[in-house]
């Protein structure tokens, strides 16, 4: 349930107010519910912007390490396209560092 994008929460709260709201009586519950959806997903987007995970040291440092003309990188073995972090092929699994 932590794993819910915060958009799905804002998305879910507002369907099920609409739906509380256009059905009508004896739903307040699930207006609430919904409201309390809505915002669970602002704090997440909020939670999401504000701690944006960087790129750590390490990251960068790989990505110092294999800067190829052009930024793309191709798996030796099966030549399908790598990104510059890729340590293993998302295709075949081949080792590519």
């Amino acid at each position: 349930m932590a794993a819910l994008h915060w958009f799905v929460w804002l998305i879910a709260g507002i369907l099920v107010m609409w739906g509380a709201t256009w059905v009508g009586r004896g739903l307040e519950f699930f207006w609430w519910l919904g409201l309390s959806f809505v915002v669970i997903g602002i704090f997440k987007a909020l939670l999401a912007f504000v701690f944006r995970k960087s790129e750590t040291a390490a990251e960068q440092q790989l990505g110092k390490e294999f800067k190829v003309p052009g930024g793309v990188r191709y798996c030796p073995r099966c030549g399908s396209q790598l990104r510059i972090t890729d340590l293993f092929c998302g295709r075949c699994g081949t080792r590519v560092r």
